[in-house]
């Protein structure tokens, strides 16, 4: 957003207008270094979406903190559940004797 701030700062100089940032207590001229000023910005604003969210705020453009909580806890829930699933199949299994018995059976049935 800086960056685009500097054409900005030219036309208020030529009207006889001065862009200041209170953040760092400075003067921008077109001819800054917008470093400082971007780096008071971040910080600023990483605090202020914190807070934000703290309040249970949603801030677009931002993760929001609880739901990557939650996804995570989702994605573990998930793998258990295959994992258990998986269990209860293989041991839902007939042993190989029991199902040549069963085999054996359908075809007593099947033939007259």
């Amino acid at each position: 957003m800086l960056p685009e701030l500097k054409p900005v700062i030219e036309v208020f100089e030529r009207h006889g207008y001065t862009a200041y940032d209170r953040q760092i207590d400075a003067v921008l001229t077109p001819s800054s270094s917008f470093l400082e000023s971007a780096s008071s910005f971040v910080t600023t604003a990483t605090e202020a979406v914190r807070q934000m969210q703290a309040r249970g705020e949603i801030v677009i453009g931002y993760p929001r903190e609880k739901m990557v909580s939650r996804t995570i806890a989702g994605m573990v829930l998930f793998i258990i559940a295959s994992i258990v699933i998986v269990l209860l199949r293989q041991q839902a299994e007939l042993p190989p004797n029991m199902k040549k018995e069963l085999r054996d059976l359908q075809e007593r049935i099947s033939k007259p």
